[in-house]
């Protein structure tokens, strides 16, 4: 398998949290909701990575490589790395409370996250997902 066939997978794979996403949100699901979304958009700039031929790194958060890897993609694809790598970077403190809440404080997935909050990261994940999928599939 070469990186272009893993970029594809990778869209793939992300294409598939969104839709889990979208479902949690319509069922009220905000704290899942955005769990998933943080999983699509990992997985959707990994393999616009791939897509360029960088090996991606093995941890959840690639806003550093991306900025820096910057220059290796399309005009129409690099104006928007920045925004990109700020939703990478806020979805990845958003993982772990999404998935456990806050323990310590006794504060559960589910009241951590608004109907509100979670609307604005799946449109923002949305608006990633389609970009990178242009970006991999043409």
């Amino acid at each position: 398998m070469n990186l272009r066939d893993l970029a594809k997978s990778n869209i793939r794979q992300a294409s598939l949290r969104l839709e889990t996403a979208q479902g949690a949100f319509k069922k009220g699901e905000y704290a899942y909701a955005i769990r998933q979304c943080q999983e699509c958009v990992e997985l959707a700039l990994k393999g616009a990575l791939n897509f360029i031929g960088v090996e991606y790194p093995h941890y959840h958060e690639v806003s550093p490589i991306l900025i820096e890897k910057k220059s290796s993609f399309s005009p129409w694809f690099r104006n928007e790395i920045e925004e990109f790598a700020n939703i990478s970077k806020d979805l990845a403190r958003k993982r772990e409370p999404a998935m456990y809440g806050q323990e310590v404080k006794g504060l559960t997935p589910e009241s951590l996250f608004t109907k509100k909050e979670a609307n604005e990261v799946l449109n923002k994940t949305e608006n990633l997902f389609k970009k990178t999928k242009k970006l991999v599939t043409g």
